[in-house]
């Protein structure tokens, strides 16, 4: 029997001390928290090296950082056994430092892993005595689901408990947040906005950025595409968003515009030059950030009867066509878009980009604004399970009503008309309303709100500014859970509403452990 040469063994053994070698690399690398991290969120997913001839693990917490073995034993605060590798716990407390270690269960015999640490970031929301969700009714029927609040950047639990911030990128007070929700890849989209510069965002539970938009105005026509109100990723993978397009239009002193087939012969003398005019734009993105179709009010709403549209309120006409909610209705290839200003929603086509039905009050010249009784000044419009357009009513128009729920069955009959089936008068308790006169109440306007079907057909509501409640309803319109976001007013001495922009819910234990769990990172953005 022949023997290898020499220089082959020697082969051998290198590459055996190379992989002894990287085995530490390798153990440090799954670890997740990873080693000495600090991290936004409290409940946390515990991911450690996998043994295939464990029966088990225990995963120990203890609070500080402890460096041995009695100091650790001593400050066990949290104690949690499973049947993978992969366990989900929480730590009580933001801003503090943690220890915690493993032990693999054989039988009769067991392994215990070294001691590893990470510790909680604090922020301006991680202080109770400042910042609260006040739960006002608490539900056991939804205690596994959670609730994004954009007004102070995280996620509650059903109990009003903070349990993860938004990474420190995007926590700087003079940075809004808009439409912080979960995508149904189970990771983060959000909207960042800081005058006049928004930017959209996918991250990770983690914080890591997985995507951002190119923002580069090549739909807008402008040096960036002013981005706002609603992103949202698709079921295909695809990032949909809405954006601005800013024109210069010239529109008669009493609010008709030169539209293509105005027979009206207007002088200069009579009409006005308005200057960056807001029309909506859809985007729609691929994960590269390619531009994959995108849809531009402008090209249709000035040749229809928007610039005939006179306020309610004031009487006179507003010169400002945004968007300002959106659904994709992926199963039909149809999209509906929300237009708060000209209480309209309009039915769009896709890709054909073709308007298949408007919904709300036909304007006409010299006439104000009546309004129609389906809704006015609408945000988060949607389609149910059913196949209902429902969105959430602000109701201004018609003060002093309060907001609304609204859902409705299109008539495939008639154009344009919507039979209302179901409605729900939001409740309002709110100093905002009770401590100033109407005169201000209506100058100032709701603003925001969102609605979302849940999978028994209950509907969680986000009321908005000036109010600040969350709950949920049954279709029976029995309140199920309710919440307020609240600060503390160190002058008066006492907690006051803090209005958002919209808020919105992961329903189940099924979903949050998907976004807890959800580890990857892309990086495939433009910069």
């Amino acid at each position: 029997m022949s023997l290898l040469p020499k220089y082959l063994i020697m082969l051998n053994v290198y590459r055996i001390l190379f992989f002894l070698l990287l085995i530490p690399a390798w153990l440090k690398a799954q670890l997740i928290p990873k080693e000495n991290s600090k991290i936004n969120y409290r409940l946390i997913c515990f991911s450690f090296p996998d043994s295939i001839k464990a029966n088990s693990y225990t995963l120990q917490i203890a609070e500080d950082s402890c460096s041995d073995e009695i100091s650790f034993q001593k400050h066990i605060s949290v104690t949690v056994s499973a049947a993978d590798n992969n366990i989900i716990a929480r730590v009580a407390h933001f801003g503090k430092k943690y220890s915690w270690r493993t032990i693999a269960h054989y039988g009769l015999s067991e392994s215990i892993s070294p001691i590893h640490y990470f510790s909680t970031m604090a922020s301006k929301y991680t202080d109770s005595s400042a910042f609260r969700m006040n739960i006002l009714k608490h539900g056991e029927q939804y205690k596994d689901a959670y609730v994004f609040s954009d007004v102070m950047k995280g996620l509650f639990d059903m109990e009003g408990q903070l349990v993860w911030n938004l990474p420190d990128f995007a926590m700087n007070d003079n940075l809004q947040v808009r439409d912080l929700k979960m995508s149904p890849q189970g990771t983060i989209t959000f909207i960042l906005a800081e005058t006049p510069f928004s930017q959209i965002y996918e991250i990770n539970y983690q914080g890591d950025i997985l995507w951002k938009g190119p923002n580069d105005g090549k739909v807008s026509g402008d040096s960036i595409e002013h981005y706002h109100h609603e992103f949202t990723r698709l079921s295909s993978g695809h990032y949909m968003v809405l954006g601005t397009e800013l024109k210069d239009i010239k529109l008669p002193s009493y609010g008709l515009g030169d539209l293509p087939g105005n027979k009206l012969n207007n002088s200069a003398a009579d009409s006005i030059m308005y200057k960056n005019l807001l029309f909506g734009t859809v985007i729609e993105y691929d994960h590269r950030g390619k531009i994959i179709w995108d849809w531009k009010s402008s090209k249709h709403l000035l040749v229809t009867d928007i610039f005939y549209f006179k306020d309610p309120l004031t009487g006179r006409p507003v010169p400002d066509i945004h968007d300002n909610a959106f659904f994709f209705d992926e199963t039909n290839s149809e999209i509906y878009i929300s237009y708060k200003q000209i209480s309209r929603v309009l039915k769009i086509k896709y890709p054909e980009g073709l308007i298949s039905n408007t919904f709300g009050e036909i304007y006409q010249q010299d006439i104000t604004a009546r309004g129609t009784d389906l809704f006015c000044y609408q945000h988060g419009c949607k389609i149910s399970q059913m196949g209902y357009l429902y969105l959430f009513n602000n109701n201004d128009c018609k003060w002093p009503k309060p907001p609304t729920v609204v859902m409705f069955k299109e008539n495939t009959l008639e154009k344009g008309a919507l039979k209302k089936i179901w409605e729900y008068e939001c409740p309002i308790e709110n100093t905002f309303e009770k401590n100033q006169d109407n005169k201000i109440m209506r100058a100032g306007l709701t603003l925001g709100g969102n609605v979302m079907e849940l999978a028994d057909q209950s509907i969680f509501i986000s009321e908005c500014s000036p109010y600040s409640q969350i709950l949920i309803v049954n279709r029976k319109k029995k309140l199920l859970w309710k919440a307020s976001t609240e600060k503390w007013n160190q002058v008066s001495n006492k907690w006051e509403q803090m209005p958002q922009y919209r808020a919105s819910i992961i329903p189940d234990k099924v979903s949050m452990e998907k976004l807890i769990k959800f580890q990857e990172r892309k990086n495939l953005s433009i910069e």
